[in-house]
């Protein structure tokens, strides 16, 4: 039986890892853990936020 060879480096494939379950997110309770905010720093975290958020939902490899 002929060995799967990979075509671009003439080498047999990679093993695949062992499946495994990623940690869930972290820093989702952020707005918790910020105090004494000025209402300059609340209005730029949300800014910020505002542009994350578009950031997150768009496709970066759409033209």
């Amino acid at each position: 039986m002929r060995e799967l060879l990979s075509p671009a480096a003439g080498k047999p494939p990679r093993k695949i890892a062992r499946p495994f379950v990623a940690d869930r997110p972290t820093g989702v309770s952020v707005r918790d853990r910020l105090r004494g905010l000025t209402p300059q720093d609340e209005t730029v975290l949300l800014a910020v936020g505002e542009h994350m958020g578009r950031s997150a939902s768009t496709d970066p490899a759409a033209p």
